[in-house]
């Protein structure tokens, strides 16, 4: 989700940026492995809304 809200900043104009405490494949590795573990059943979802 987040790679995609990036990628949609380069449609209004925005240049695309990668700065913050993780670089780009920081961010996509825990977003899979949070998705895949609430896919999964590892996570409970009711978890997301604290992260």
């Amino acid at each position: 989700m987040s790679e995609y809200a990036g990628a949609l900043g380069t449609m209004v104009g925005a240049s695309r940026r990668y700065d913050g405490p993780m670089g780009k494949s920081d961010r996509a590795l825990c977003f899979g492995v949070i998705g895949a573990g609430v896919a999964s059943g590892l996570l409970p979802l009711a978890w997301i809304d604290w992260l």
